[in-house]
């Protein structure tokens, strides 16, 4: 029978641990059968932390004096079923691990997570679009011309795409509520709240913008230090809700990308 027990430096004493194993620890394993002490040291283990550890285990086994247990040299090869049992250990945390970072349950939620996301990156991408269009509009003197027909458009086109990325974080959240993920959760919220405040700016139609002397109801004259500042703002607010999806969809792809294909 095989036991095991892993150093704690700050108790300064074996603890039993059958189940998990770090590249960091120092390890002993007795083998109750044959009344052998193999010690392992982790390839990321400090030497003073080996140092303290064998020297206590030592003054363990001096203490137990009707105990007759052979302590194996550091140096020499562990015999295989020891070798396979440190294997073990070292591989459940890997395991371990990998499952804390598969958050998602189910294949449909990772398949809509990811498509919402998507849609989020490209609506995002045509807004700013349709957002810097503005700069190429007929300049005159100071001002850029637009016909009021093709203003309106333009101003509904952009909101479009922004109640449509609005949508779909939305949904994205719930998805992310149900499934635990701290992280899109705050991404979510944070896209929300800045889709909301910009809305509310562009929902302020023909009175976005003071329209300069020459105007008509046909045909708005707008400073171009106007249409540049209004699209510098739109710029900033709409980048962390674009770049956060994009890294996040990103980090997605790569640990879910095997369950997105069915």
């Amino acid at each position: 029978m095989l036991k095991t027990f892993i150093y704690n430096e700050e108790k300064r004493e074996w603890i039993e641990e059958d189940a998990i194993l770090l590249f960091q620890d120092i390890c002993v394993i007795l083998d109750t059968d044959s009344n052998q002490i193999f010690l392992w040291k982790g390839p990321k283990a400090k030497k003073s932390l080996l140092k303290k550890g064998k020297q206590d285990l030592l003054d363990l086994i001096s203490n137990m004096p009707g105990l007759k247990l052979n302590l194996n040299n550091l140096e020499e090869k562990l015999p295989e079923r020891i070798q396979n049992k440190i294997d073990s250990m070292l591989n459940a945390v890997q395991v371990k691990r990998k499952s804390d970072s598969l958050k998602y349950s189910h294949f449909f939620t990772i398949r809509l997570s990811l498509l919402l996301m998507v849609i989020v990156i490209l609506s995002s991408i045509a807004a700013l679009f349709v957002n810097i269009s503005s700069i190429f509009w007929q300049v005159s003197s100071t001002n850029f011309q637009i016909s009021s027909s093709r203003y309106i458009l333009w101003l509904d086109l952009y909101k479009t795409f922004l109640i449509l990325v609005l949508i779909m974080i939305s949904i994205n959240l719930l998805v992310s509520l149900y499934e635990k993920d701290i992280g899109l959760i705050i991404i979510c919220v944070i896209g929300i709240v800045i889709l909301i405040g910009i809305l509310m700016y562009a929902s302020q139609g023909i009175f976005l913008f003071i329209f300069q002397a020459g105007s008509t109801d046909m045909v708005f004259l707008i400073n171009i230090s106007d249409i540049y500042l209004y699209v510098f703002l739109n710029i900033i607010a709409l980048t962390p809700i674009l770049l956060l999806h994009l890294l996040k969809c990103l980090k997605f792809l790569k640990s879910y990308w095997r369950y997105i294909i069915p």
